[in-house]
């Protein structure tokens, strides 16, 4: 049987699983209906959203293929980054566009709970007048995660 799950998950087609997956249960399909606030969050742009989405992808995969526990979705001290999304998070020495494998040292940072993706899809919002969703300032204080993202150091760790 495990033979089988791992024939299956080794497919090329198993990446159906992680995007429909990934994307319906932690709303990354919602992702593109996001409008940050763009005085909160001047750098806030396309690349940087598909960034936030691969991370989240790349990170789900990592997890289901290497056969992790379903805690490191919570709790891992590792994530997938490229520069513009390492520098967005402030953490140093990646560099390039490709993605890669980097172990945090922040315990913020980590699991599903530290990545701008879901962090942006949970915030609170409320539609615009295209049906778009926006950041709003309430002035309420804002919801937050149990683990909110604060920016941390790593360290470069090559991809299994």
């Amino acid at each position: 049987m495990q033979q089988q799950v791992r024939r299956m998950l080794d497919d090329p087609r198993s990446q159906a699983l992680v995007d429909n997956f990934a994307g319906q249960w932690l709303y990354l399909r919602n992702l593109e209906l996001a409008r940050p606030d763009p005085d909160a969050f001047p750098d806030f742009d396309e690349s940087l959203r598909e960034a936030f989405r691969n991370e989240t992808s790349l990170f789900f995969q990592y997890i289901l293929r290497e056969d992790r526990s379903v805690l490191e979705l919570l709790d891992a001290d590792y994530t997938f980054l490229n520069q513009r999304l390492a520098e967005h998070y402030g953490i140093p020495n990646v560099y390039g566009s490709q993605f890669r494998k980097v172990a945090l040292t922040d315990a913020n940072r980590g699991g599903l709970l530290g990545q701008g993706s879901v962090l942006t899809v949970t915030s609170p919002a409320k539609p615009d007048v295209r049906g778009a969703a926006r950041q709003v300032d309430s002035g309420d204080p804002p919801r937050r995660a149990p683990a909110p993202a604060a920016a941390g150091h790593s360290r470069v760790e090559a991809a299994r």
